[in-house]
C-alpha cells in the first residue's frame, strides 16, 4: 500500500489552513501546511495531532489538555503521543527560522496573480492591506454559543431576499432578517431596503444587545486609531440596526456587492459578526480595470470583521460557496454546517426614510457609490461620488429617469490613513 503524501488542491488547502489558523494561531502557515499534507489533507487528523502536540506543553503536570478533539491525556493513543514530541520540536525549530512576508510583498503578489485570490489569515495583514480590521474571540465563549443558539432558532423564520436582476426576479441563496433596538423604527417601520419599506423588522433580543455593546467598544477603539474619512459621521459609532443572514450549508452564499448606503450615509462603518461554521469572505476592487487579485479572509466562529469607512466605496464583498470536502469538513458542534452572520449598523438620523429623497414615482431612492474611490496604484486618494437612484431598479427592473448626485459636508478635522 502506498504511503505517498499528496498535497490537496490550492483552494481546498487555503480553506483548511484558514480553519487551522483560527484554532492554532501560534503556529506558522508553513508548519501547519506540512502537518496537513502529512495527514493527507484531513483536518480531523491534523487537529487531533496538533491537539496532542500542545498537550504536554500546555500544563506543567502533563495531566490536562485542551483542543477540539483531545480533552484528556488518556484519549491520546501511545503511537500519537510518540509523534507529539517530534512534532513539537519540529514547530519550535521551524518557528525560529521562518519569516513572514511583508505587506509590500503581498501587494506585489496581488499585482502578479491577478484573478487568483490572496488568502489572509493574520489580523495584522488584514489591517495593512484592507480598509478592514479582523478580530478573533470577540465575545466570551458562553455568550458566543448562546447567541448562536438563539439566532439559529430565530433564523428558522427568516426569508430569502427577492430582487430583480437583468429583468428577472431572483431570490438570494440564503435567508435574512432585519433587527433594530430603536422603538421608533420598530413601531413606524422607518427603514427601507432595496427600495422597499421593511415591514418585518424585529427587535434585538437580549443576546444581540449584550453582544452589541462589546462590538461598539471595539469599533470605536478602532475608529479612534484610524481617524475619520472625509464623509464619515464624526459622532461616536453605535448600532441601532442589524441585518442578519443565515447560510445553511456550503452552497448557500451571496454574490459580490457593496452594501447600500441609503440609511448609513457615505463612508459608513459596518461591523460583521460570524457565528457557527467558518466561511470565506472575499473582497474585490469595484473598478474592473484594476489588476489586483481579490482578497479572501476566512471568518471562524466568534469572530468580527469591521468594514471601515471607505470599504463600500472601494470594494465589493461576497460570501463564497465552497465544496463540502474543504472548509465544511470543519463542522461546528452547535451549528453543524450553518453560519449565522450579524452585521451591526448605525442608521444616521439625517438619513431616515422621511428625510431621504423620493423618486417621481414616490418610491424611496437608494444611495449608492457612483465611482470607485481609488487610483490605479491602489492608493485611496480619489473622492468618491455618490448617486441617488430609484428603488424600482431593484424591485421590478424598471428604471425611473430621476437621479440625484448629492454633495455631502466634509469633516473639518481629519486624521485618516489607508494602506
Amino acid at each position: 500500500m502506498s504511503t505517498h503524501k499528496t498535497k490537496p488542491s490550492d483552494d481546498d488547502t487555503d480553506s483548511k489552513l484558514a480553519v487551522l489558523t483560527s484554532i492554532f494561531p501560534n503556529y506558522s502557515l508553513d508548519s501547519l501546511l506540512d502537518v496537513l499534507i502529512s495527514c493527507n489533507g484531513s483536518i480531523l487528523e491534523t487537529k487531533t495531532l496538533l491537539d496532542g502536540a500542545d498537550l504536554r506543553s500546555s500544563r506543567p503536570d502533563g495531566n490536562a489538555s485542551f483542543g477540539t478533539f483531545a480533552t484528556t491525556e488518556q484519549q491520546i493513543k501511545p503511537t500519537t503521543a510518540s509523534k507529539q514530541i517530534t512534532l513539537k520540536r519540529f514547530f519550535r525549530d521551524c518557528e525560529g527560522t521562518e519569516s513572514k512576508p511583508s505587506a509590500l510583498a503581498i501587494k506585489k503578489q496581488r499585482l502578479e496573480t491577478k484573478g487568483k485570490p490572496i488568502h489572509l489569515y493574520d489580523p495584522d495583514d488584514v489591517r495593512s492591506l484592507l480598509p478592514c480590521t479582523l478580530h478573533f474571540g470577540v465575545f466570551p465563549k458562553e455568550l458566543a454559543d448562546r447567541l448562536l443558539t438563539t439566532m439559529l432558532k430565530e433564523s428558522e423564520t427568516w426569508e430569502e431576499n427577492k430582487f430583480n436582476m437583468f429583468d428577472r426576479d431572483v431570490s438570494s441563496p440564503h435567508t435574512t432578517s432585519v433587527y433594530t433596538d430603536s422603538a421608533a423604527i420598530f413601531a413606524n417601520k422607518m427603514a427601507s431596503y432595496n427600495g422597499k419599506q421593511i415591514k418585518n423588522i424585529r427587535m434585538f433580543n437580549a443576546d444581540m444587545s449584550e453582544a452589541k455593546e462589546m462590538v461598539e467598544r471595539i469599533v470605536n477603539t478602532e475608529i479612534s486609531k484610524r481617524g475619520l474619512m472625509p464623509y464619515q459621521c464624526p459622532t461616536k459609532w453605535y448600532s441601532d440596526m442589524a441585518v442578519c443572514n443565515r447560510y445553511s450549508g456550503p452552497k448557500q452564499s451571496v454574490g459580490f456587492h457593496s452594501d447600500q448606503l441609503t440609511h448609513l450615509g457615505p463612508h459608513a462603518v459596518i461591523a460583521s459578526v460570524s457565528l457557527g461554521v467558518t466561511r470565506e469572505f472575499r473582497l474585490k476592487n469595484r473598478d474592473p480595470s484594476k489588476p489586483y487579485a481579490p482578497i479572501s479572509v476566512h471568518l471562524p466562529h466568534n469572530s468580527l470583521i469591521i468594514m471601515h469607512a471607505g470599504c463600500q466605496e472601494i470594494y465589493k464583498h461576497a460570501i463564497m460557496p465552497c465544496p463540502l470536502s474543504s472548509v465544511m469538513t470543519d463542522t461546528h458542534p452547535i451549528a453543524g454546517v450553518t453560519r449565522i452572520n450579524i452585521t451591526y449598523r448605525m442608521y444616521l438620523p439625517s438619513f431616515t426614510s422621511e428625510k431621504n429623497p423620493k423618486c417621481e414615482c414616490q418610491r424611496p431612492m437608494i444611495l449608492r457609490v457612483c465611482n470607485p474611490a481609488n487610483d490605479i496604484t491602489g492608493n485611496h486618494k480619489l473622492t468618491p461620488r455618490y448617486i441617488w437612484v430609484c428603488g424600482l431598479t431593484y424591485t421590478s427592473g424598471k428604471k425611473c429617469s430621476k437621479v440625484e448626485f448629492p454633495k455631502f459636508p466634509v469633516n473639518k478635522s481629519l486624521k485618516f490613513s489607508y494602506p
